[in-house]
């Protein structure tokens, strides 16, 4: 199986398709199988080389349960180190919700590596954890987190399911516990696509990241929450891949 090894946590990550290099980083419960279930990697592998990450504490990447594993910059790292082990000198970013915090860090700390960033609800002014969402954790374990949540395809149920309850707490309270990259925004010059459900919290700090961005659009999703700005794929694949598509493609994809 295909890992890279940051800092003694390894980070599983798989590779399908021709084309540009895309990193795609998914939220917070979820995997890179998650991509699949929701069908971006159907859509975009034809014209993309996709490079699928799971993040630190998901999927088949380690869990550790200590919260100082869990700082964004590592997990920002975590992508870097992919990166150098696949020989991929540039990439774009698709990153959502927990992935989006992380790509405005790779863009922060190694601009020369992306060509483009695109992040779905996320915004760099600090993370939120609920205390309620961590407080049924700590008391009901993940099947807490599944509640309210029947809708989803049954594969994307059981890829939350199985998460470690442990790990999740620390991956959120790290997170939580991560510094802003906010002070970065004007100097964060690659291409940049924003998009957020309307109805997401979020959507009024991504307004502000828009603003401060020197390179950015933002495009709001009408009728759209939080979680519906990642499964409502036939509304997101075409804004997301119409942006990568502009981006120039005469970049080098192999580091010396």
């Amino acid at each position: 199986m295909p890992y890279a090894t940051n800092r003694e946590v390894r980070i599983y990550y798989e590779s399908e398709g021709d084309g540009l290099p895309v990193v795609m980083l998914h939220g917070a419960l979820q995997s890179l199988e998650s991509w699949r279930v929701a069908g971006y990697t159907e859509a975009m592998r034809a014209s993309h080389q996709l490079v699928l990450v799971d993040a630190r504490g998901h999927g088949r990447s380690d869990k550790p349960h200590d919260l100082n594993a869990y700082f964004a910059d590592l997990m920002a790292e975590d992508v870097i180190a992919v990166l150098d082990q696949m020989r991929i000198a540039e990439a774009a970013f698709v990153g959502f919700s927990l992935g989006g915090d992380v790509g405005y860090r790779v863009a922060a700390k190694w601009p020369h590596r992306l060509t483009a960033l695109a992040i779905g609800g996320a915004h760099p002014f600090g993370n939120e954890t609920s205390d309620v969402m961590l407080r049924r954790l700590k008391a009901q374990g993940i099947g807490a987190l599944l509640e309210g949540r029947e809708a989803l395809d049954a594969r994307e149920r059981e890829i939350i399911a199985s998460n470690d309850a442990e790990a999740l707490i620390a991956c959120l309270q790290g997170q939580a516990a991560s510094a802003s990259v906010a002070g970065s925004l004007s100097t964060l010059v690659c291409p940049t696509l924003l998009y957020v459900g309307a109805s997401d919290r979020r959507a009024d700090q991504m307004r502000q990241a828009a603003a401060i961005l020197p390179n950015a659009e933002l495009r709001i999703l009408p009728d759209v929450d939080h979680v519906g700005a990642f499964y409502r794929s036939e509304l997101v694949i075409p804004i997301v891949r119409d942006f990568l598509n502009s981006i120039s493609e005469d970049s080098p994809t192999t580091a010396s």
